[in-house]
């Protein structure tokens, strides 16, 4: 995992988003790599809860990297656009866990 950093603390589990330079936006990496994560996770009893924060000091997820999706075809974006909502969906209907966002102060 490049683009996520993920640790757990007394059955807090912390999801970093590590693109600071790229304001934490999404692209296919991160997208792919949050898939995989929230799967293991799911399959941890040890953990309760979930907070997902962003690296740097300018932002906690611009939203979409639309340098990176720039010249996909109609094929790829839809693609991209499956991904974010299966993302979206995983975050915000929690099964065994609940999802938070945070700033850092």
């Amino acid at each position: 995992m490049d683009s996520l950093k993920y640790y757990v603390t007394d059955k807090i589990g912390i999801i970093t988003i590590n693109r600071p330079k790229a304001l934490n936006a999404f692209n296919n990496d991160v997208l792919d790599e949050f898939d995989n994560l929230l799967d293991e996770i799911e399959k941890d009893n040890g953990v309760k809860v979930v907070i997902i924060t962003g690296e740097g000091e300018k932002a906690f997820c611009a939203g979409a990297d639309l340098a990176g999706i720039k010249n996909s075809t109609k094929e790829e974006f839809a693609q991209f656009i499956e991904k974010r909502q299966k993302l979206d969906y995983g975050i915000w209907v929690p099964k065994k866990y609940s999802c938070t966002r945070y700033f850092k102060a």
